[in-house]
């Protein structure tokens, strides 16, 4: 029998998925000096790895060290970026494609 966080698990790939199908067909090329600052941005978050904590609604304190290495970013359409990323859980990584409204101010997000 498959567990409700197999089911939600499912969900969110479903929904990124649809997200990157909707977003992307309308995608346009930034021009001029945007277009530098958010390639320079892609290359900068290539191949990061983050480590924090975080926590969860209805419970104290937070969790345990959590990893995500990204591989890559793309910006999709506007100010949504698709970060293609995974995390380790259990001993395993999972993939987690996981679309970031991301806002500039002058020349950095």
């Amino acid at each position: 029998m498959r567990r409700k966080a197999d089911d939600s698990e499912i969900m969110n790939r479903v929904l990124a998925l649809s997200l990157i199908f909707l977003l992307g067909c309308s995608r346009k090329p930034a021009a001029g000096p945007t277009l530098n600052l958010e390639k320079q941005f892609e290359q900068m978050m290539t191949g990061v790895l983050l480590v924090g904590h975080s926590t969860l609604d209805n419970r104290d304190g937070v969790s345990g060290e959590e990893r995500y290495s990204i591989d890559r970013v793309t910006k999709l359409s506007g100010y949504v970026w698709m970060f293609q990323a995974r995390m380790k859980r259990s001993g395993h990584e999972i993939p987690r494609p996981t679309p970031v409204p991301i806002k500039w101010q002058g020349t950095g997000p």
